[in-house]
């Protein structure tokens, strides 16, 4: 029988529920089909991996400042949704969601290192498809997810920030200044 804190479906992933939607291995297959053999696995291998340690990054911030926090992974989507707590400030929800991009460019880089790749030469990382995979997917994709628009980490900072200069009006505030910045006019 399921334990009374989890949902069907989840398990635990370092004390957090986590539930891995049937949309997420199929996401990670089409990249690897989608890609030269043996770039395409390591690409999706680098995805899975990476897509968990940024989602344990929210997580374990968010544990760290008292919230209840759960992973969900699915199709070319993850997040760690979590519930605030008593003193949680902007300040805080704003750390939450830098830290997952920051544990995920942080492995990225041991990683690359440990393999003896200089993640800033180009070289480096074009010698081999799993350098090559690991800085595209931790490196670009981590910081790819802290530009400013809403859905991205980036845009919850922004708003986060915009929060505590107009209580009540930032998140608001983020997702217009959002669709501006990602609408494209002819």
């Amino acid at each position: 029988m399921a334990s009374s804190r989890h949902r069907r479906g989840e398990f635990s992933l370092a004390g957090f529920p986590t539930a891995v939607r049937p949309g997420f291995p199929l996401f990670l297959l089409l990249i690897a089909f989608i890609y030269p053999w043996p770039l395409g696995a390591w690409v999706a291998g680098c995805i899975a991996v990476f897509t968990v340690v940024h989602e344990l990054g929210h997580a374990v911030v968010a544990r760290a400042f008292g919230c209840e926090a759960r992973i969900s992974l699915d199709f070319m989507v993850a997040y760690a949704a979590f519930s605030p707590a008593p003193g949680f400030t902007q300040l805080r929800r704003g750390l939450v969601a830098v830290s997952g991009a920051a544990a995920q460019m942080s492995l990225a880089v041991v990683v690359l290192l440990a393999m003896g790749t200089n993640p800033l030469s180009h070289t480096d990382v074009a010698s081999s498809d799993l350098a090559a995979a690991v800085w595209w997917t931790g490196l670009v994709l981590g910081a790819v997810n802290l530009l400013p628009v809403v859905p991205l980490d980036g845009g919850a900072v922004v708003a986060s920030i915009l929060e505590a200069i107009a209580p009540g009006r930032g998140q608001r505030i983020m997702l217009r200044a959002s669709i501006v910045i990602t609408a494209r006019s002819e």
